[in-house]
């Protein structure tokens, strides 16, 4: 879904390079047979993608032992309790992935808006010109996306 969305869909590049690379080689090796990303990061030949990977999957937190107990009480409503927590998550990473992309596109829109005041030949400026259109339009549909929240700043 990450992949579709970032990727495939409006091609955004994400700010961490190495979480790009590691977005770019999901994307090479999801479809591949017995894939499993944790693995395939930990023992990644670039050590600095493989102590990410290692922090990233690290349990840093632990679930109080209230909460623990509160969880095992219930098994009848478990699978309705499971389903509507994936169904709440997936609602929430999609919401959180149109909100990065946003911010990426009016990041990226500002600073070809400071590249061109800076252009140095007509093409250039025609160039910068027609990416900021562009941009404007992936902005605009983004924001769509997000419920027209748009702030205008004056």
């Amino acid at each position: 879904f990450i992949v579709n969305q970032l990727i495939d869909t409006d091609n955004i590049a994400l700010r961490n390079p190495l979480h790009q690379v590691m977005l770019n080689e999901i994307a090479a090796h999801m479809h591949d047979n017995g894939f499993d990303a944790a693995k395939f990061f930990i023992r990644h030949a670039d050590p600095r993608i493989s102590q990410l990977a290692a922090d990233l999957l690290a349990d840093r937190y632990l679930l109080s032992k209230m909460f623990a107990d509160k969880e095992t009480q219930s098994s009848i409503s478990n699978a309705r309790q499971q389903q509507e927590r994936q169904r709440t998550m997936a609602d929430e990473i999609n919401k959180v992935i149109i909100e990065y992309k946003y911010l990426i596109v009016t990041d990226e829109l500002a600073q070809t808006i400071v590249a061109l005041k800076n252009a140095a030949n007509p093409q250039a400026t025609l160039d910068l010109m027609t990416k900021i259109t562009q941009l404007n339009q992936l902005k605009a549909r983004i924001a769509q996306e997000l419920g027209e929240r748009i702030i205008v700043k004056f």
